[in-house]
């Protein structure tokens, strides 16, 4: 499988687009690979909402939190919304500037 390297700092610059025809169902097995395990009370005040909305309380964790958003609406060719860029060009100005490499889901 090839990937594309992206610099997560440049969500800021380019919106994302929707791919069509890509089910919630199929989108749910492709996600980051590493499942994070927190309290009940943190996965309760997250719910459903983006980084405009939420982000982790523990502030060292937020780079890796937001590169993975990207990482998956990358993959997936999901739309991010004005405020949900904002977020995340705000927090990924403070992290380190480090390319990843993304694989398109078919």
């Amino acid at each position: 499988m090839s990937g594309d390297a992206i610099v997560v700092s440049d969500v800021g610059k380019a919106p994302m687009r929707c791919q069509v025809g890509t089910s919630r169902a199929a989108a749910g097995t492709g996600l980051s690979p590493a499942l994070i395990a927190v309290s009940a009370a943190s996965n309760r005040s997250k719910a459903d909402q983006d980084p405009s909305t939420w982000l982790p309380p523990a502030v060292g964790y937020r780079c890796t939190y937001v590169t993975d958003w990207v990482v998956d609406k990358t993959r997936w060719g999901l739309s991010v919304d004005a405020g949900e860029q904002a977020a995340l060009a705000e927090v990924l100005g403070s992290c380190p500037d480090v390319p990843v490499t993304v694989t398109r889901a078919r």
